[in-house]
């Protein structure tokens, strides 16, 4: 698909041509339980479960899709060298905050009441962006209850 890309940084006159579209697919999210943190996205948070592939005693591969959305991520073992819990700044995108959340807890997620004030907030960002925070939180087995929007 041809389509021309105009620069802020370029004059309006000035035009560049892009000939290829760059989409994120997958991105890697560090576990340390890999059935723990399946089971949590598969069965709590409702994403589908698109392989899980055991390569070797080293190296598993689970892909995991948010319903409706074009990207996915993988956990697994063998993956990458990061840290669980180490990956931040994911957004989970979501038409209604209060509707996320309640189909979340609905789902035995332990996720926080969402404050009128943060409401707004949160929607104007495309996310219940703590939303994200606490399934990560929870998907890790961290104890900690998030208060707010960080």
């Amino acid at each position: 698909m041809r389509r021309t890309v105009r620069s802020a940084e370029k004059k309006s006159s000035q035009e560049e041509e892009r000939i290829v579209d760059f989409k994120l697919e997958l991105v890697a999210v560090p576990v340390s339980d890999v059935d723990r943190a399946k089971a949590f996205y598969v069965d709590q948070v409702g994403f589908h479960l698109d392989h899980d592939h055991t390569v070797s005693d080293d190296m598993r591969f689970v892909q995991l899709t948010p319903v409706g959305s074009a990207c996915s991520i993988s956990i697994g073992k063998g993956i990458v060298d990061s840290e669980p819990g180490s990956l931040a700044g994911l957004q989970l995108v979501v038409d209604d905050a209060r509707a996320a959340r309640a189909e979340l807890v609905e789902r035995g997620v332990d996720a926080f009441d969402i404050q009128p004030a943060e409401v707004r907030r949160l929607e104007r960002l495309d996310l219940a962006a703590v939303v994200i925070i606490c399934i990560h939180a929870s998907a890790h087995g961290a104890s900690r209850r998030i208060e707010g929007v960080q």
